[in-house]
């Protein structure tokens, strides 16, 4: 699947569950007047969005809002929970079975900030992401999770920081990084390394389009958002915004 350009307008080619008769979208620039206003309670469609994944090698575009209050991550010895409720987030160790008075073994604070996901590599290895529930504070952080053989124990470490916050993510299993994206650009986080480097300053991403979603597609970055969909070339450095017109889908 690849966008299509035989006309004069870009287009992409999509799929969608819950938007009957949406098979592609059409490039176009971001609508500041109803970016500004889209989050007030007389916008028709604020309870509509586009969350992104692919099928069958194609682009699927579904009406869903992520709003996960907690996650957890399961690994050797024990398990990690994640908290989000803006006020009262936090990330914890529970070992197993800590609960039995035969254990003894008390939960430990990870971080005392909302879990935003984890990123599970395999019963020894993941990755956290976290944001600072302060008021009018968008700081995130990226932690590692490891389990020590020779410490026997969990350990973390907080990787990098985020001034700019983060909207979504995307752990791409085959280049063996984390692509981040924030209300200024795009990030990648080295997963063998543990480095971390810019890969777009985004015109279209710093006038905080709310990504929601995020994959990887024929050499390509694709952001869901309420408004629409953002693509990102790898290779020729190129971005794209596709709106999304509920009025013609929704009614």
């Amino acid at each position: 699947m690849c966008p299509s350009c035989t006309s004069d307008k870009r287009t992409l080619d999509v799929t969608s569950p819950d938007y009957h008769g949406l098979k592609q979208l059409e490039a176009g620039e971001i609508d500041g007047t109803r970016l500004a206003s889209w989050y007030l309670v007389d916008n028709p469609y604020i309870d509509y969005s586009c969350y992104i994944t692919v099928e069958n090698g194609k682009l699927k575009v579904e009406n869903y809002i992520p709003d996960e209050e907690s996650s957890v991550m399961w690994g050797d010895h024990g398990y990690f929970v994640g908290v989000n409720l803006f006020e009262e987030g936090w990330v914890c160790y529970y070992p197993y079975a800590w609960y039995l008075p035969a254990y003894a073994q008390e939960p430990q604070l990870v971080v005392g900030e909302n879990c935003a996901g984890f990123i599970k590599l395999d019963r020894q290895n993941g990755y956290v992401f976290t944001y600072d529930s302060s008021f009018m504070s968008c700081v995130a952080h990226l932690y590692s999770l490891e389990y020590s053989e020779s410490e026997k124990q969990w350990m973390w470490n907080c990787e990098a920081t985020f001034d700019d916050g983060i909207n979504t993510y995307l752990f791409d299993s085959e280049e063996q990084c984390i692509y981040i994206f924030t209300n200024e650009g795009i990030e990648c986080f080295s997963i063998k390394d543990k480095t971390l480097s810019t890969v777009k300053m985004s015109r279209i991403l710093k006038q905080h389009i709310y990504a929601n979603s995020a994959v990887k597609l024929n050499g390509k970055l694709y952001c869901g958002s309420p408004m629409g969909i953002y693509e990102y070339d790898i290779d020729t450095d190129e971005e794209f915004w596709y709106p999304m017109d509920y009025e013609k889908y929704v009614g």
